[in-house]
């Protein structure tokens, strides 16, 4: 049979889960045999560098559409909890979030009650489980930009507004404005997240113009509530005067589009785009706070307090030479959270995550990237 070979990305290949096809190098030789785990985020990047290769029949690729193509389905695993399990809620807010913002941008029309009930159900997640809730931001997921960013961008918000003793009417209002401030980047985000060279000049312009295209969108849609459409314009204003659109300064930003804003970057900076390398948590917390002016400092310093420096779902290495996922924040001494370990000294995954409680005796030594997703049961660690 004549033999097709597709391209592979390091994406394309979960760490810790069987391959459903067999990998060759550019030459046709076989690397890795249909069922083979790659059990190392280390053997996947030697292996990619190399250049690999997914193997299918050419008859198989171009089977006829009469015949019907056989799925193999894996028999998922039970939830903690019926109707109760952040991660199976998760799903369902990512599916249904594409026709709400299609009922927006394309069709005109803003379905009120339904963003008010998307975020209500973003509220139970995070009352579900915050750590959990807190994972689901950080741990990397094949999840487009677009949709990611509007549901983690809440989710990060009403987790702050909410340890924060904010009253309820201002994390109702807030809420809503996090999950529609890119309202007017929708159909671009993946476009420009994806691209490989810089932005041209319409490009620019579109990401200077986004807070008042928004607004308008929102507004037109039928979108009433001004503290609302306020604080989506605003949310990309500096308090030293030297943001857009209106260049205002400190007192005439509300809170929620400061808090917004710094939400909005910290999310872009930890995650994986084309034309620039995604950073890990601590040192995106790291750099905002370097970077950020005296006025801005009190919002930094809570974000960092209420998200922890080494918040729920990032990689970190032990002193047990391990790597293990961050599970639970500790309130009281931020440097030893409860974690487990997934990746052995050797570098092989483990079979069963081992919880682990950071302590003077087990340590973490450091952070550590990862930026591709892992065949972990996320359900049982959490």
């Amino acid at each position: 049979r004549l033999m097709e070979k597709t391209p592979l990305k390091i994406e394309d290949i979960i760490i810790g889960k069987p391959l459903e096809w067999s990998a060759v190098d550019k030459n046709g030789k076989e690397l890795l045999k249909e069922g083979s785990i790659v059990s190392s985020p280390k053997l996947l990047e030697i292996l990619c560098k190399r250049g690999l290769y997914r193997q299918e029949s050419v008859s198989q690729a171009t089977t006829s559409s009469s015949e019907p193509e056989k799925i193999v389905k894996t028999k998922p695993s039970t939830p903690k909890t019926s109707g109760e399990n952040p991660f199976e809620q998760y799903k369902q807010l990512v599916k249904a979030l594409p026709p709400i913002f299609n009922a927006i941008v394309v069709d005109g029309k803003a379905p009120v009650k339904d963003i008010v009930q998307f975020c209500s159900k973003l509220q139970k997640l995070c009352k579900t489980d915050i750590e959990a809730a807190l994972a689901l931001v950080h741990i990397k997921q094949k999840i487009p930009y677009s949709i990611s960013h509007p549901i983690n961008t809440t989710i990060l918000n009403e987790i702050i507004a909410t340890e924060t003793n904010q009253p309820i009417s201002k994390i109702t209002v807030l809420r809503a404005a996090s999950f529609t401030c890119n309202i007017s980047m929708y159909k671009i985000q993946d476009i420009l997240n994806s691209q490989k060279t810089p932005l041209n000049d319409k490009q620019f312009g579109l990401i200077l113009q986004h807070p008042t295209q928004s607004e308008k969108i929102l507004r037109k849609a039928g979108v009433s509530d001004e503290s609302w459409l306020k604080i989506v314009r605003s949310h990309h204003e500096k308090c030293d005067g030297s943001g857009y659109p209106d260049k205002i300064s400190h007192k005439e930003i509300p809170m929620e589009s400061q808090l917004i804003s710094l939400t909005d970057a910290y999310l872009a900076m930890t995650s994986k785009q084309v034309y620039k390398k995604m950073k890990v948590s601590k040192k995106a917390m790291g750099e905002l706070y370097s970077s950020c002016k005296v006025d801005d400092q009190k919002l930094i310093q809570g974000f960092i307090k209420n998200i922890g420096i080494y918040p729920p779902g990032s990689y970190v290495k032990l002193s047990t030479k391990e790597i293990a996922v961050v599970t639970h924040r500790n309130t009281k001494i931020a440097s030893q959270p409860t974690v487990s370990s997934i990746i052995d000294p050797n570098g092989k995954l483990y079979k069963t995550p081992i919880s682990r409680q950071c302590s003077d005796s087990i340590s973490i030594t450091g952070v550590h990237y990862i930026d591709i997703p892992l065949a972990l049961n996320y359900e049982q660690i959490w």
